[in-house]
């Protein structure tokens, strides 16, 4: 083999050709799934994509997006960390998204966010449109908006120029409270964040629905502020002592704080203090005998996304927003109060 096949980084379609006994033309077709309407044989594709792997073939990505004047490339706004033990929703999404663009021949492409407060901004290389996540407020899409690129957010509003896929956190809260006040409890307290997620709405419609499901019931409202740097021991305890019984977490990641605070205190959960939190991610299915949750419909959000991202590319009418509905799950962390 010539050095020029050997040095993967030099490999052209002529090449490929070439091994595969074809016309360039043949090996540009399949390779970049421009063979709708071109009959080739399913022993002749497969003869082509084996060629390629074995050259090592890597498409020049500048050359075809000068042809086509797309890139084929989405890109990711919001991820903040390169690794993580414990994922949030918006991961499961954009997991399902790659599969469902890639299909449609668009590829996921991403920068990373430094630190809480840094802009999201788009990454240096030509995209055909953007998806959003883990935004709090109008500074987070100023940069996507700006580029008038088309772009969908993942559990946010969008901006004039975007579209939205939405859960129904009010319903969500109102499901967890329900699930709780079936099995008896009356005392059920709401831990979340200290205003992490700055002006995101679901932050507001789940305190607001909280508040409102207990008061219309005459139960006064349980409201704490969980710092993630603060010990979390004395804040159970506290709660015991106030008649509490349940509690609702805004996400699993409290919901884990809790959890450790509890066996560190010897509270049984959910003999002494149940539990439900929302975000059905891991390891909420794998801890003891699994935390009850108030789960984002990953798959339904991935495909809604994914359908208003490539319609707004394809210049076709799409809503502005969508919202759609969470599930509760039960599980072992809930159950009538001891």
């Amino acid at each position: 083999m010539s050095p020029r096949r050997e040095a993967a980084s030099r490999v052209v379609l002529a090449d490929v050709a070439e091994l595969a006994g074809v016309a360039a033309s043949t090996v540009s077709r399949v390779l970049n799934r421009r063979d709708e309407g071109f009959s080739v044989r399913p022993a002749l594709r497969q003869r082509i994509l084996d060629a390629a792997a074995e050259l090592g073939y890597r498409p020049n990505i500048n050359a075809r997006t000068l042809r086509r004047q797309t890139s084929g490339y989405i890109a990711v706004l919001g991820l903040r960390m390169l690794a993580r033990a414990v994922h949030d929703p918006s991961d499961s999404v954009l997991d399902r998204m790659a599969t469902t663009l890639k299909a449609s021949g668009l590829h996921l492409t991403s920068t990373h966010v430094g630190g809480e407060g840094d802009p999201f901004r788009l990454p240096p290389w030509q995209v055909d449109g953007a998806v959003v996540v883990r935004a709090s407020g109008a500074a987070d899409l100023a940069a996507v908006e700006a580029s008038n690129l088309p772009y969908a957010t993942i559990n946010a509003a969008a901006g004039p120029g975007g579209a939205s896929v939405l859960v129904d956190d009010r319903g969500g809260m109102e499901a967890a409270l329900e699930h709780l006040f079936a099995l008896g409890h009356r005392r059920i307290a709401y831990a979340s964040h200290p205003d992490r997620f700055g002006d995101h709405a679901g932050q507001h419609e789940r305190a607001e629905a909280y508040a409102g499901f207990l008061q219309a019931r005459g139960v006064e409202p349980v409201h704490r502020v969980l710092r993630e740097e603060a010990p979390h021991a004395p804040l159970v305890r506290s709660l015991l002592e106030e008649g509490v019984t349940a509690v609702v977490t805004y996400t699993h990641f409290l919901a884990l704080m809790l959890l450790e605070a509890a066996r560190e205190e010897r509270i049984a959960v959910p003999g002494r203090l149940s539990l439900v939190t929302f975000n059905d991610e891991y390891p909420m299915a794998q801890v003891g005998s699994g935390v009850t949750c108030v789960a984002h419909p990953t798959d339904a959000m991935a495909a809604a996304a994914s359908d208003l991202l490539l319609r707004r590319i394809r210049g076709q009418p799409t809503p502005t927003s969508v919202r759609l509905p969470m599930v509760l799950v039960p599980r072992g962390s809930s159950a009538a109060p001891g």
